[in-house]
């Protein structure tokens, strides 16, 4: 990570990166690990989530049964990618955060101003998205908070 070495005519030569070069290849990397976490995650997910062990088809309703999957709310609606990112996860744990706040604070806060000037407003409903964030930030288990845990327990052990 620190050095770029090049083989040319036989001949070895190392030569030291700029520190602002190892501080992009370092990252590189880290991206790289997490994402490949990030895929071996969902993948066995996807695999206690299937039916009768049968493997995970990666969506689109190919499969030879219906499977069951964890929908997250894209702001701009739903998309079935066949693979995703770490960074699109972040991307919609955030857009469901929005989507929390929204519910509360609109539908929450309407319906109570309907019951007090005594409109019957028993029909309208959403989705409390609230244990899906849980999954993610809920303590001591969400998903997000292990990976910030086992980040400062590995910044602990491997000060530098």
């Amino acid at each position: 990570m620190l050095w770029n070495i090049a083989v040319i005519g036989g001949e070895t030569i190392k030569k030291p990166y700029p520190i602002e070069k190892a501080f992009d290849v370092r990252d590189a990397l880290v991206k790289s690990i997490y994402g490949r976490v990030f895929g071996w995650i969902c993948s066995h997910i996807n695999q206690m989530l299937a039916p009768n062990g049968l493997a995970f088809s990666g969506g689109g309703g190919s499969g030879p049964a219906p499977f069951q999957e964890i929908g997250i709310l894209d702001i701009f609606g739903f998309e079935n990618f066949e693979k995703n990112s770490f960074e699109q996860l972040c991307i919609n744990v955030t857009n469901e955060q929005l989507q929390n706040f929204f519910n509360k604070h609109i539908f929450e806060n309407e319906l109570e101003e309907y019951r007090r000037e005594g409109i019957d407003a028993a029909e309208i409903s959403f989705v409390d998205n609230g244990r899906l964030l849980d999954m993610f930030f809920a303590k001591p288990i969400g998903t997000l908070g292990l990976c910030l845990q086992q980040r400062v327990q590995y910044k602990y052990i491997y000060k530098y």
